[in-house]
């Protein structure tokens, strides 16, 4: 006897691609400001559990996106990385000067220096299915959710994989 398979669209566990960017988004969407200090950043991030925040004016318009990626990709915001790689993973201690050049040149970075500002978003209203493709077309981990230009939410990763399983 053949086992009962999922209806296109669905997962056996109980998840539905046709569900809605809002059923599935994490909200709120953590933001921070174009002029935050990258240390505020990472700490917000860190705190949050989070791989990624929006930037935001001060009427809450979206101007921006930091990911890990931006956080820890060659000499974004750590600085330097690609020639201080050995001591960013253990591989060397690192010498008072190169820890003091390391964190003189963080201390200035601003949100605004570090983040993306071409930002993939999807609406409230997409299909979740359709954010999957987007993510998996485009390589992203995370998609905003905007609604007037506002983020309301964000689509990670771990939301695919809890759509996936059927939990939220």
């Amino acid at each position: 006897m053949d086992k009962p398979r999922a209806a296109v669209g669905e997962h056996a566990a109980g998840g539905s691609l046709s569900m809605k960017a809002r059923q599935i988004m994490s909200s709120p969407c953590v933001t921070v400001r174009a002029d935050t200090p990258m240390r505020d950043v990472a700490r917000v991030m860190r705190e949050k559990d989070i791989g990624a925040v929006v930037v935001a004016d001060s009427q809450g318009m979206l101007k921006g996106i930091i990911t890990e990626g931006d956080i820890t990709g060659m000499g974004r915001c750590v600085p330097f990385s690609l020639e201080l790689m050995p001591v960013i993973f253990g591989a060397r201690a690192a010498t008072f000067e190169e820890l003091t050049k390391i964190y003189k040149a963080a201390e200035t970075l601003r949100a605004d220096q570090v983040m993306s500002a071409k930002v993939t978003t999807v609406g409230e209203e997409a299909d979740a299915g359709h954010v999957v493709h987007i993510m998996l077309q485009r390589g992203l981990k995370h998609i905003p959710v905007v609604k007037e230009g506002k983020a309301v939410g964000m689509v990670a990763r771990h939301d695919v994989l809890k759509l996936m399983t059927g939990t939220k």
